[in-house]
Formats: C-alpha cells, structure tokens, sequence
C-alpha cells in the first residue's frame, strides 16, 4: 500500500487506477469512523496535512463561495501560520483582520469582536491556534456572524484528538461550517490531514478540489494507518485525553510551585492537553527550549502578545507522555527537572538520567490496540 498510486475517490468508477479495492474498503471504514469520531455528515481523510486540508478550505470558499476576507487569530495571540497570510490565506490573497484577544488569557474578547464585525462584517472567522488552553466561543461568534451570513472554518489540528475523544467541544456542533485537522498531535495517528463538514453544500466542491486540483494520490499506507488510531480513540478516547489534561494540569501547577511563571494561573492554567510557561530571561524561549531536549525534555518555543524578537512563551504538550502510560504521579519528579534545568540549578547529566530512567519504566504505547488501557 505505501507504493500503490490512488488516484480518485472510493469505488471503481472514481479511481484512475486498478488494484484498489481492497484499499476502498480500508478507506470507507477510515471515512465511517471519522464522522463517528467528529459527529459529522461528511469526512475527507485525503490530505497530507493540515495546511493542506486548510488550503482546500481556502480555495473552495473563495472559489465557490465568494469569499474573500476573514477574520483570524494573530501568530502572536496564538494563531497559526496556515490561517494567516504567510500561508494559504495570503497567496489565495484574502483580506485578513485579526480577531481581538485578551493578551493575559488569549481568549477571544466577544465584546470586542462583536463591535468590530458590525463595520466590517467578515465572510469568514478563522479558529485555529497552536496556542489553545480553553476553548473557543464557537456558538456566540457564529451567532453574531450569522446576521450577515458568515461562516466559520475551526482548525481543531492540535485538539482533535480532543474533540474525538469527547473532553473537548465539538465545533461542528456549535455551529462551525468546516472543520480541518492534522490527524498527528492529540489525534495520534500518522502526519496527515482531514475535512469534516455536514451540509451537503460544501460535498462537491471540497472533493473537487482535493482532486484533481490540489492532490494526486493519497498514501494509501497512511489511510490504514488513519484508521487503526480511529478505533483506538473510538475505544479508549475518552480516557486517554481525559488523563492528558490531568497531567496537564498536575504539569502546570507543579512548575508554578517551583517558581516558574505559568500562563493562566488564575483560570486553572489550562483546559487541553497544553502547558504555556512564560520565559522572559535573556536567553528566549528556544534556547531554553533546546536547553531541555538535552536532558530528554521536549518542548517549543512559541510567541505571545508582548513579544518582538526573542520569543517567551515555553509550550509543553501532555499527550505523548499520556501515551507512554505517564501519569500525575510521574508528573511530579519531571515538573521538578523542567524546573531546575531551566532555573540552572540542577546538574544536566543527573537531570538526564532522572529522566531516562523514568522513561524506561514505560515500555510499548497505553490507549492502543495492543496496549490496551
């Protein structure tokens, strides 16, 4: 299946190539489980990525739509690149403004957004984040764009895996027109990406688009894959991500106690699988970020709202480890190691053995077909 060209849709009429119809099956079951999954009429597993599957959105809205501006979050109030103007929204040349976010919690302030959009009146709110520790007011901004027609696109890329396994509000039916995701990150499938949507109005033009205007041939390789982590969040989705946000959490309030300054104390830090640590020494977030992949420590340097050249925000996601098995208990001994390397007073070599001995403690994946629970 990894070499196998796949040309087309489901079914032999739809395919440029022979050979597939075993490949149709596996990709029916993939497409079944997807709208199980998302609560959905409709699902397109066919991307290579989110980007990818945002780019399809982008194109079909203003293609068939007549949709040329949007509103969005800046890369600064946690927004992506891929639904701003360094990606697919610039070069298909839509009008961007950014939606108003409170700079302390990055929450969408409705206030603001409501009295902005009744003078520009956007086509489209874009919802993706790379930075998302609450969820987003899908319901109360559709209400106030519906008044003039708009739509809303949810990137849900890094809360998939949320939104399946039920902890997490599903966009769709709060209103959301489309939603996109990468099916990696919280999803914990194979790098690729997915449209899900329910009116039938959107069916054809986001399946012509994604081929043959903007695809040749999915993996087929990736849609197996695809479809082992839908039955493995089918079947233990909810506790999986459930366990992920209380090691979240359990992360966040131990490194606070260590003294390190955590986003959104006030609001109980977080509500997703996400952990934002404001680092504002002298080195920035990516050096100290490197400073912790060399004791076996991963995590991202991300930009937040007062920021200019050295990025301070210190992104820690709680999912891989959750797969591991990794749970608040262990928690606890890694807080205090992500604490003192990036403080300067704990020994890098022991920090390293401390966190490689814990690591091998947990041996094969939890929450998976072969793991179990």
């Amino acid at each position: 299946m990894g070499s196998r060209a796949s040309g087309g849709s489901i079914g032999r009429n739809n395919r440029f190539f022979t050979g597939l119809d075993q490949a149709d099956e596996i990709e029916a079951l993939c497409i079944v489980l997807l709208k199980e999954l998302f609560e959905c009429n409709h699902a397109d597993p066919r991307l290579l990525g989110g980007l990818h599957a945002n780019t399809v959105v982008y194109a079909v809205l203003k293609n068939h739509f007549n949709v040329s501006d949007m509103s969005t979050l800046n890369t600064f109030y946690g927004g992506n690149s891929s639904n701003h103007s360094l990606g697919p929204p610039g070069i298909l040349n839509y009008s961007i403004s950014d939606l108003p976010v409170d700079p302390n919690t990055l929450e969408i302030d409705l206030n603001a957004f409501e009295y902005m959009a009744k003078f520009r009146q956007p086509k489209l709110v874009s919802l993706g984040s790379g930075l998302n520790l609450f969820p987003f007011p899908v319901k109360e901004i559709k209400d106030i764009i519906s008044r003039w027609g708009g739509m809303l696109l949810f990137d849900g890329s890094h809360q998939a895996g949320l939104i399946a396994g039920g902890v997490y509000p599903n966009p769709l039916s709060l209103g959301a027109d489309i939603y996109t995701a990468s099916t990696g990150k919280t999803f914990s499938g194979p790098q690729g990406g997915v449209i899900c949507w329910n009116s039938e109005k959107f069916s054809s033009p986001i399946s012509t688009t994604i081929f043959p205007k903007l695809t040749g041939s999915h993996q087929l390789n990736r849609i197996a894959a695809l479809t082992v982590s839908c039955l493995e969040l089918k079947e233990y989705g909810l506790e999986y991500m459930a366990q992920g946000i209380l090691n979240a959490r359990q992360l966040a309030s131990n490194l606070q106690a260590h003294g390190l300054e955590v986003l959104c104390s006030d609001e109980g830090f977080t509500e997703t699988h996400q952990v934002v640590v404001k680092w504002t020494r002298e080195e920035g977030a990516r050096l100290a970020c490197y400073r912790l992949a060399d004791v076996g420590v991963f995590a991202n340097a991300v930009p937040l709202p007062e920021d200019r050249e050295l990025l301070s925000g210190i992104r820690f996601g709680a999912t891989e480890i959750t797969r591991l098995g990794i749970t608040q208990s262990q928690i606890v001994v890694l807080a205090e190691v992500i604490a003192g390397v990036l403080q300067g007073n704990y020994n890098l070599k022991e920090a390293r053995n401390v966190v490689s001995e814990l690591a091998s403690t947990f041996s094969g994946f939890k929450y998976s077909l072969e793991g179990g629970r």
